[in-house]
Parts: C-alpha cells; structure tokens; sequence
C-alpha cells in the first residue's frame, strides 16, 4: 500500500506483480464521526481532502479525516457578546436537546423568537427591560385571585336570583319544576298561581332532567284550571317543555297540550269550542297543530321538523320543545334542542268551517281548562320537566336559552 491509499491485492498479476485498485477514498468521514457530521469530505488527486463546516473548526490535512468542534469565535454575533459561548442556528428554524431523553428543548421559531418546553425554575430575580417578573407576576396573580373571588359572589348571586329572574318575566304565566307537591297540587312558580291537578297515576320520579320529573304513564294527564292569564284570546303565546317519551305504538302520541276542543270537530259538526291544541294524532316527522276561533275559523297543520330531530330519532331521550304561536306574524314556529325547524305554518287565510266564519283567525277565547297527556283519547307516555307556557311569542334566541339554561342546583 502506498502513502495515499492505494492498495493491491496479493497473488494477481499486475504492475511489479500486483493488481492496482482504488481504496476506499475519505476514510473516517461517515455520519456516525465528527467528519461526517460536521465536515465535508472531497476527493483530490492521490487522495482525498477534508474541511470544516461553518461554525466548527478543526485541523484539516490531506488523506486525514479531520475532527470537526464547534467554533464560538465563529459564532459570535458581530458587535460581540463578551465572552459568548454557546450553539449557533444557521436557519429560521432550529433547536437543541438536552438529556438522556432529549425532553429539554430550546428552539427558534423566528427572528428573536425562543421556545423553551421544559419546566424552568428561577431561583433569584428575573427582570426584563427594568421589570422585576416576580413582583409582576405576583401581583397579577394577586389580581386573578381578587377577580375569581368576584366571579364566584357573582355566580352565587345569580343562582341565588334565578327562580327570581324567570318570575321577573310577566308574561311567563306557568312554569312548574316538577319538584315538589303543594297539597294535591304542582305549584305554579310564576305570578299568576295557575297550579297544575295531576291525575292519580302521574307522579313525581327521579331521573328528570334536572333533578326529579313527572311521569306521565299511558292514560295519565295533568289539568290547569281556566284563569284570565291563560285565556290567549288573540294575543301570542309560547310552549316549553323537556320531555322523554317512549315509542308511541298506536294510540300514543308526542307531548299534547289543548285549550278548548276546536279541532276535534269538523266542518258541519256541532259541538266545537275555540281554542288551540298540540299533539291530536301521532306524527313521526312532527306534531299536529291545531287553532280555531269563535267565528270557526279554523287553521291545522303538522308541524313538520328537520331531519335527526324528529320524534322517532329522539324517542327514549330528553329533548327540547319550543312551539312558538306568533299572532302578528300569523306564524307557528318549532325549536327542538335549540334547533329553529324550517318549516313554519303561515294560518293568515284560516279555513272556513261555517257560514259565520270570516276568514281571519280572531279570538281563541274559552273556559275550558288547559289538558295535558290526552287529547282525544290520543296519550303520551313518558316524562317531562320544566314546563313553561309564555303570554307572548318567544325569539329564537330566547329559545335556544331555555335548551342551554341549567336551573341552579339548590333549587332541587
């Protein structure tokens, strides 16, 4: 072997008897060794040359693989650091690892921008252009703390107020929790004592949605006696229930509700009364609607609703309902889960039942009493919670709160 790596192999004719062949050029540079992964290797003529990349330094020779270190003085920034020593990006992006695991690391992510992921502790005092961070911090944290503080008497005041703040709204005219009984009777919470009769089959049961509920079970019904606050005449009104109600084999329904029996009774038929009513007949992909006044004018539709929230996909669950009866508008409207159902019933040309109808929708006035779970011999089954009835027409937005709202706890 001569002294720049070529080398013969014994036994083979050749020059002076030997096979001349190129040995293996840049010995040593490999990406396991300094050469490799901070120098460059070349081939020359008789050999090879290795150098250096930018930032490292080491003693090049030829036909040597050269031992590449890091070279603060290259690294220095220009104006100078003092005595600056440490690692040097030469990209946008870079980063450096510390410890076994490499789970300490520092990185640039930009022009003056540094990550460190790690848990950093600071013994003395860290100060950035003149601010001392731990006086900072301090009183930061001492201001998080008086505005938690804050928060909570806030929160405690607005559970404490709640019941208040439904009863503030006059034309809530009924809303019961279903918690407790008074007497034989479920206490109306709104202004107007319009307290709800159960029949004797209904009763309270845990598992409502908030807290405990009233089970309904098949052939069971509540009663709201008549009172002037309930007698709609021609003014707006609003339903909102929770309700989980089984599948309604034949002659179940979906929640019912009805003030009067003017829909029972067809044109020609004696015997109607004015009013309005929910739920008269199962529909899968909705509820009947039902309105029919003095002069017997009368509008009926279903209220169909959109697809993933209809009864057969929410049966067995607890569900939302809003029907929204808005008589500037001559609009009914659904909300189901907070959801705004596109169809809406326009009854602005009622039908006309008899020779005395006028063909305007006018007073829904009666003395009947407003009937819940049996409409007709049509039952729900099941349970529901948190029934509102408004004397107005409810926004969407008022909707969508009554589906989010959650009672405060200690109202159980």
């Amino acid at each position: 072997m001569d002294n720049v790596g070529n080398g013969a192999i014994p036994g083979h004719g050749g020059l002076n008897g030997l096979v001349v062949v190129a040995w293996g050029q840049c010995q040593g540079c490999t990406k396991t060794t300094d050469c490799g992964r901070f120098g460059v290797c070349s081939n020359i003529d008789f050999g090879y040359q290795c150098k250096c990349k930018a930032g490292f330094k080491g003693d090049a020779a030829k036909n040597k693989a050269v031992k590449c270190t890091f070279d603060a003085a290259s690294a220095r920034p220009s104006g100078g650091y003092g005595d600056y020593k440490g690692v040097v990006a030469k990209t946008d992006t870079a980063f450096v690892t510390f410890g076994a695991k490499s789970d300490v690391v520092l990185a640039r992510t930009g022009g003056r921008k540094l990550l460190v992921d790690a848990d950093v502790t600071v013994a003395g005092k860290m100060s950035v252009k003149g601010l001392d961070l731990d006086v900072e911090l301090k009183r930061v944290h001492d201001q998080q703390a008086v505005l938690s503080s804050l928060r909570m008497q806030l929160y405690q005041q607005a559970k404490a107020n709640m019941q208040f703040l439904w009863k503030a709204d006059e034309s809530l005219v009924l809303y019961s929790r279903f918690e407790t009984m008074q007497g034989n009777t479920f206490k109306d919470l709104s202004h107007y004592g319009n307290h709800i009769k159960p029949s004797q089959s209904t009763k309270l049961a845990a598992g409502g949605k908030y807290c405990k509920g009233l089970s309904i079970p098949f052939g069971g019904q509540l009663v709201i006696p008549h009172s002037k606050s309930l007698d709609f005449s021609e003014n707006s009104f609003s339903i909102s229930v929770w309700t989980n109600l089984k599948g309604r084999p034949y002659p179940r329904t979906t929640f019912t509700i009805k003030k009067g029996s003017g829909c029972y009774f067809g044109k020609g038929r004696g015997g109607a009364l004015p009013g309005w009513e929910f739920g008269h007949g199962y529909r899968g992909n909705g509820v009947d609607f039902c309105l029919r006044d003095k002069e017997h004018n009368q509008a009926r539709t279903g209220l169909v609703y959109d697809a993933g929230y209809t009864n057969k996909e929410l049966e067995d669950t607890w569900s939302h309902t809003v029907w929204v009866v808005d008589r500037e508008a001559q609009v009914a409207s659904s909300y189901i889960n907070g959801k705004e159902m596109k169809y809406k019933f326009t009854f602005d040309v009622p039908a006309k039942l008899t020779d005395k109808s006028d063909d305007s929708m006018d007073s829904l006035s009666n003395n009947e009493a407003i009937v819940i779970g049996n409409t007709y011999g049509w039952r729900m089954d099941g349970m529901i919670d948190e029934l509102r009835i408004y004397r107005r027409a409810l926004s969407a937005s008022e909707a969508r709160a009554l589906y989010k709202i959650t009672p405060p706890e200690h109202s159980c």
